[in-house]
């Protein structure tokens, strides 16, 4: 379990609150370095350099990435829409997804490293 629910409906929400299931979603910031939020999990450009656009925009590479970046799906602290609280708008979505209540099945949130 993660703060505030499942590991893999929160990271599905995450998901969902960052970038609507786009893997090409972008968002430039208007901070000093003009850092791009990139991908599904919106994974910024300054604070991760290690993360390629190329692995940005792939949706398994993606997801690896937040993997790593939330300490497994312990920890989503790094993102705003958790912070937030927009990520909570998502999560009967997520946990059919996830599934919950007889949809998908993605069985622990991300992918296999």
């Amino acid at each position: 379990m993660t703060q505030g629910g499942s590991n893999c409906a929160t990271a599905v929400a995450v998901c969902l609150a960052e970038s609507g299931g786009n893997t090409n979603a972008q968002y430039v910031n208007s901070d000093q370095w003009h850092s791009v939020d990139r991908g599904l999990w919106q994974i910024n450009n300054y604070w991760h350099p290690d993360v390629s656009d190329s692995c940005a925009y792939s949706a398994s590479c993606n997801a690896n990435a937040a993997k790593s970046i939330s300490s497994g799906g312990s920890n989503w602290t790094p993102w705003a829409t958790y912070n937030g609280g927009a990520y909570k708008r998502h999560l009967a979505t997520a946990e059919q997804a996830c599934g919950g209540g007889g949809g998908g099945g993605l069985r622990g949130g991300f992918p296999a490293s």
